[in-house]
Parts: structure tokens; sequence; C-alpha cells
């Protein structure tokens, strides 16, 4: 009967362990999440009004998420970037459920061209906001990403 015990401890304990680690490779995988694309400083140094053409934007950005043709002729690139963050509270049994959230970090930039393909209007936006999940409410978000992140 002893041996039976110890073969369920153990049992019971390599499946403890599995899940231990199966939960946080989980956590790994799930704890930031990203869309878009994103512009750095450089990237944007390279668009100047009046002399950046269409190709050139498209060379050095890349395609952009959205196009948008204006009435007047003009087109719009815009490329837009979001980040997500899982905050660590939410990964810790019990006390997740209280301080569950996300920190949520975005950027845009828009190129306008005008009908003669070459750069009118350049403009950089960036923000941050925070999800809460759990029972709290109020906090501020974590704007450090984005804060060492403006052009």
């Amino acid at each position: 009967m002893k041996k039976i015990n110890l073969d369920v401890v153990a049992l019971l304990k390599t499946l403890l362990q599995a899940v231990i680690i199966l939960l946080m490779i989980w956590g790994l995988f799930i704890g930031c999440a990203s869309v878009g694309h994103r512009i750095d400083g450089d990237q944007a140094a390279k668009v100047q009004k009046g002399i950046t053409t269409r190709e050139q934007v498209i060379s050095n950005l890349g395609s952009p998420n959205q196009i948008s043709h204006l009435s007047n002729g003009d087109t719009i690139f815009s490329y837009v970037y979001a980040r997500v963050t899982t905050k660590p509270a939410t990964f810790i049994p019990f006390i997740g459920i209280f301080f569950a959230g996300a920190n949520v970090q975005n950027q845009t930039f828009t190129v306008t061209f005008g009908t003669d393909g070459i750069v009118k209007d350049i403009v950089s936006t960036h923000g941050s906001s925070e999800s809460n999940l759990g029972f709290t409410t109020g906090s501020k978000p974590d704007v450090k990403d984005t804060e060492e992140n403006k052009r």
C-alpha cells in the first residue's frame, strides 16, 4: 500500500511541475503582443515635407497599414502600431483577480501626399492607456515606453 501512495505522490508531483512549467511558458507568450508597423525616429526623419516622394516613403517605411484618398486628390498613408503588455500581477493566482490588466502603447505616423506625389504634411502621434480587468480602477497607465520613444 505504501508503494502505491508513493507512486501517486510522485505522479502528482510530476504533474504539478508540468503544470507550473506550462503556465510559465504560457505567460511568456501572452505577456506582450504587438500589431502594426512601428516607425522609429530615424525612419521618420527620412520623410521630409515638400521633398520626399510617395515611392521613397514606401521604400523607407514599407507599405502603410491604411491608405486614404481625399476628395481634393490628396492621398494619406497611415502607419499604425499598438503594443499591449499584460501586467505581471495578472498571472499571480488569486492576486490577479484584483489587479489584472494591461498597458497599451500606441503610435500613428501619417503622411499626406499632394496630387504631385510629394509629401504635403506629416503627423506623428503616440499615446498610452491602461486596461483594468480586475477590481482595480483609476490607476495611471505605464507610459515609460511611449515617453522614451517620442520623436
